[in-house]
């Protein structure tokens, strides 16, 4: 048995928790069981201890109130980063532009080291179900985020996975860490298929790095994959590599020692510049931003595109990158053109309702239409918002047809609410790496 108390000071982690830089998550199948990780304080401040550093999926094992008596469970690879030149000058950022810069320190970039594809995924910690004691994963923050759950599901259908875990959890002086990556995960990069990729290791007790040679073996023997070593021995030479097609960089291990240093590359981080630049806050503004007219949604209907918008498709193009273009557009459309469709759809039912009807009372209109609501659903192929809003054209128009405002504002809000509900669910889950 390890305790926390001989890899970090008690009151610092309790100082840490205090202050809002460590959060505790506890199993849902043992309370006692807590999976700690920094917080996003940390990440915006960049107030790296050596103790916050550590609790990146470090999984303990006791009571609240007993820190001092908590058992090491699990300890995987302290928060490392990435590795920055300007000038002639090297620095540790922790984004991906660079900002947030850490001194070196005692980091040698000519020492032997290993060096091993960088992967745009999850880090998955392997620890054994507190119940079961099967193989489970956790992430770094969670046991039960998104990604711990499906990529533990997706292991216990593959039954050369799960008896390989099965045998590396009874290397129990050892914590052994993969990526999590594919479709179901996208950070930047597009995997084909959803995949567990062996990183490597750690030693409990020492706390030093290992490599995927440690037991690549056992998981390569049965066909598994593996993190693929690249021909470089030092961090210096990881820098000197020339970029890999469809990779993020590379990640040198200093032999052992607990040093690990991303060094990521250039066609990569532009492309997570241009993705994330243009999230939700971005796509929204230009959506709303080119305030479309019913000229443009009804164009947008027929073309099968809001590429037919040029203030949309400018907007768009100006991100720079083909791959983020073409996502962001193909994004857009899957959103705004069924909306655009349906609104077209009510419009065009609309017009067709009687004249007579709009003799009636306006009450008494839309008193009849929202009895009947559904039929109209079905008949037109439209959503009730759509339907009453062109209802209101024609009743403020005496009955007679033609474009409406209000068809177009209805349009342009159940858009925006639909676009921040997609990219929620395309976001969904808190353990993507960083």
């Amino acid at each position: 048995m390890i305790l926390l108390s001989e890899i970090m000071n008690i009151a610092d982690l309790r100082a840490e928790i205090a202050a809002g830089s460590v959060t505790l998550r506890a199993h849902p199948d043992d309370e006692n069981l807590r999976v700690l990780c920094y917080s996003r304080n940390v990440q915006y401040g960049g107030q790296w201890t050596e103790v916050v550093r550590q609790c990146r999926g470090l999984i303990v094992y006791g009571a609240i109130g007993d820190e001092e008596n908590w058992q090491l469970i699990e300890r995987p690879w302290k928060k490392f980063f990435t590795l920055h030149q300007m000038g002639t000058n090297w620095s540790l950022g922790d984004d991906e532009d660079g900002t947030g810069e850490l001194a070196l320190g005692n980091v040698d970039l000519h020492a032997p080291a290993a060096v091993t594809d960088k992967l745009d995924g999850s880090m998955l910690v392997l620890y054994p179900h507190p119940q079961t004691g099967e193989p489970a994963f956790a992430t770094k923050g969670s046991f039960t985020s998104a990604q711990a759950l499906h990529f533990t599901n997706l292991v216990r259908g593959w039954p050369l996975h799960w008896l390989t875990l099965r045998t590396l959890l009874a290397r129990d002086d050892y914590t052994f860490l993969f990526e999590g990556v594919g479709p179901s995960n996208r950070i930047v990069l597009n995997y084909p298929d959803d995949a567990v990729i062996l990183l490597g290791a750690v030693h409990k007790r020492s706390g030093v790095y290992f490599g995927p040679e440690l037991v690549a073996g056992d998981w390569e023997a049965h066909g598994l994959p593996v993190a693929e070593t690249l021909h470089a021995n030092s961090i210096m030479e990881a820098t000197a590599l020339a970029d890999r097609e469809g990779k993020e960089g590379v990640v040198a291990r200093v032999i052992g020692q607990a040093t690990l240093v991303k060094v990521k590359q250039e066609d990569y981080l532009a492309m997570h510049r241009a993705m994330f630049s243009y999230g939700v806050s971005a796509v929204l503004g230009i959506f709303r931003g080119a305030n479309l007219t019913w000229s443009d949604i009804s164009a947008v209907a027929e073309a099968g595109s809001v590429a037919v918008v040029p203030r949309i498709r400018e907007a768009i193009e100006n991100v720079g990158v083909p791959e983020v273009i073409a996502e962001r557009m193909a994004f857009l459309n899957s959103v705004i053109l069924p909306q655009a469709i349906s609104a077209t759809n009510a419009a065009a039912y609309a017009s067709m309702l009687p004249v007579e009807l709009f003799e009636l009372p306006k009450p008494e209109i839309k008193r009849g239409f929202a009895q009947d609501i559904e039929h109209h659903q079905k008949a037109s192929g439209s959503a009730a918002a759509y339907l009453f809003a062109a209802l209101d054209g024609r009743i403020a128009l005496y009955g007679h047809t033609g474009p409406s405002e209000k068809l177009a504002e209805v349009f342009i809000n159940t858009s925006a609410k639909a676009l921040e509900r997609a990219f929620s669910a395309q976001q969904q889950g808190e353990d993507k790496n960083v």
